[in-house]
């Protein structure tokens, strides 16, 4: 047992010197991050209970004891100079990338199929063969947050999941060796992806699907997304009570991409009711975007019975559909392109466009409008 004054002494020890320790209740609660590969974020962050009169040394004897085994689960670390080795230096390099979650996915494949080899031995023909063989026969490999694993599907890839693994190697190869460095990515094209549908749906019908969602906080979020088109966990996660003027009917976005560090988004009436609710149900913060998913889905095959009954398997909407639903609404309403691009937070008018077929009302419109 330590004396008050021992505790007093660790206790300012755990809060100036030793991060990760914090006092909690009548003891100490030690965190530590340890690496796992294979996860979805490649890492695990654990944390031990301790009591008052534990000491610095045995706390900090712990966490080391949870790294130590840690490294002997996830193997030996890459050997130097291997493209897994690469992986690990390019991952650090761009920790604070929005999307790492996903890039971080997409490189461990690449490294499943040549890890052990040395990058100046990858070549163009090796690319291509590759990203051949993933787009004829797979696998697909999806996350089930439910058993916290990766799970591989035995079935080809789409065009667009393997264009995402090629702009995941090209961008290494560009951080490590510099942009006008020799890169075999980019001898090797593309696959050309369909044109993707729009999936704008009636705002009515949105609207009430969402009032038929349980969850408070699920339904607030929703309706923010519907009547502001902005990003879901990326975005909307991000907001805090300082970036919405309800009073100047607008809200202040906090984006990664595009380059701006904010972007402006008015609010109509709704927008407005739909800000309060979410204030009141406190749903600040991110959230399980797969409940959010499940509980939108279930509301919205239910308004689409109750709108239809003869019609027992409804389309299925997702959460990103009210995004396309709210641009393709203020097309509608005559806001310009640019306008809209500015709002959805894309990079370019390529990605806007996708809605602008849907506005042919508006050409025949101004084609009539000629004739006087």
């Amino acid at each position: 047992m330590t004396t008050e004054r021992g505790n007093a002494q660790v206790k300012i020890v755990a809060r100036s010197s030793a991060p990760g320790i914090v006092r909690e209740g009548k003891g100490w609660r030690v965190f530590v991050r340890v690496r796992v590969p294979g996860t979805k974020t490649g890492s695990k962050l654990l944390s031990m209970r301790f009591k008052r009169s534990a000491t610095l040394t045995e706390m900090k004897q712990w966490r080391e004891a949870q790294r130590v085994k840690a490294r002997e689960q996830a193997g030996p670390a890459p050997d130097p100079g291997t493209f897994a080795a690469d992986i690990e230096r390019y991952l650090k390099q761009v920790a604070a990338m929005p999307t790492i979650t996903w890039r971080r996915r997409d490189l461990e494949a690449w490294r499943e199929a040549w890890g052990d080899l040395a990058r100046s031995e990858i070549t163009r023909d090796m690319i291509r063969g590759q990203l051949q063989a993933w787009r004829a026969f797979g696998p697909v490999v999806r996350y089930v947050p439910r058993k916290k694993e990766w799970r591989k599907l035995q079935k080809p890839l789409s065009a667009s999941a393997c264009n995402h693994r090629r702009t995941a190697l090209l961008h290494l190869w560009n951080v490590l060796d510099g942009d006008g460095a020799a890169n075999p990515v980019r001898e090797v094209p593309p696959f050309e992806e369909p044109a993707a549908a729009p999936r704008a749906r009636d705002i009515g019908f949105l609207e009430a699907a969402i009032a038929r969602m349980r969850n408070s906080k699920d339904r607030a979020r929703a309706g923010v997304l519907l009547w502001t088109g902005i990003r879901g966990n990326s975005e909307l996660g991000k907001m805090t009570a300082e970036h919405v003027k309800l009073s100047a009917a607008e809200c202040h976005v906090p984006t990664g991409k595009g380059g701006k560090r904010f972007r402006f988004v008015p609010l109509n009436a709704k927008g407005i009711a739909a800000w309060e609710a979410f204030a009141a149900a406190k749903a600040w913060g991110e959230y399980n975007k797969n409940l959010l998913r499940k509980s939108f889905q279930r509301a919205c095959r239910a308004e689409a019975r109750a709108r239809d009954p003869e019609n027992k398997t409804p389309e299925r909407v997702r959460p990103y559909d009210l995004r396309h639903s709210v641009a393709t609404a203020y097309l509608r309403a005559g806001a310009d392109l640019a306008d809209v691009q500015d709002l959805l937070g894309h990079t370019t008018p390529r990605m806007t466009r996708r809605y602008a077929p849907l506005q042919r009302a508006k050409l025949v419109s101004a084609a009539k409008a000629l004739e006087t």
